[in-house]
């Protein structure tokens, strides 16, 4: 029979697995002491006979004041990939856009992954890391949106890899700025439901996506039959 205070710590360690399948957390060595630190608090309060209803709220709020989101990062030419092993070597979540492009040399051919926004990378962090990503070798700063550094939404980073999927699409990082089009959306092909602009660069008629917080667009080619202009 295990020491008392030892049954008490197996019990709160096995209440806490529990509370985070409630709320359908994921346990990891970054974030299991200080969720189970803020759960033995709350539990605390529960046996002083304090209304549950009153600490769960607290507990919740806790845990999700400070989530992670994604940020865009400026590293230094050519780095982009070094700053990812980087990235990865100390655990910190991050997205590469590549793109599958055929190079071409006097004497060969070859197919090679490059960074599709080159300069930049990003990293889904919270405030823990902000700091942490500054520190690593070859980044320059975080991109910055009306004076902070700029939130990415989720959304934008699920479109560019859903673009990134279709290998029969190939993209272009337009930085240019260019007339604006009328607001289409993809009805047929790997596409199907994404919503852009139809623009016109260098005479030819392009779908663009635009991502605001880094002042680019994403542009390709596609048949006129898969797109439809959207009602004004």
């Amino acid at each position: 029979m295990p020491e008392p205070c030892v049954f008490l710590y197996l019990c709160k360690i096995s209440l806490l697995f529990i509370y985070a399948k409630k709320l359908n957390l994921t346990l990891n060595h970054e974030n299991t002491f200080e969720i189970f630190n803020i759960f033995c608090n709350y539990w605390y309060n529960a046996l002083q006979k304090i209304e549950t209803d009153t600490y769960l709220p607290l507990f919740e709020m806790k845990l999700f004041k400070n989530p992670k989101q994604w940020y865009a990062v400026y590293t230094k030419s050519r780095a982009e990939k070094k700053v990812q092993l980087e990235l990865d070597f100390q655990g910190i979540e991050n997205y590469l856009p590549l793109q599958r492009t055929l190079r071409k040399w006097s004497d060969r051919k070859k197919w090679v992954d490059v960074p599709l926004i080159p300069g930049y990378i990003f990293v889904y962090i919270n405030h823990t890391h902000y700091d942490k990503v500054l520190q690593t070798s070859n980044v320059v700063s975080y991109v910055r949106f009306e004076g902070k550094a700029a939130i990415i939404p989720d959304t934008q980073i699920e479109l560019i890899k859903r673009m990134l999927r279709q290998t029969d699409v190939h993209i272009d990082v337009q930085r240019e700025a260019y007339s604006k089009g009328d607001c289409i959306e993809v009805i047929g092909g790997p596409l199907i439901g994404m919503k852009g602009e139809l623009v016109e660069i260098k005479g030819k008629k392009r779908v663009a996506v635009i991502i605001d917080q880094l002042k680019i667009s994403l542009t390709f080619e596609l048949p006129v039959n898969e797109i439809r202009k959207l009602n004004d």
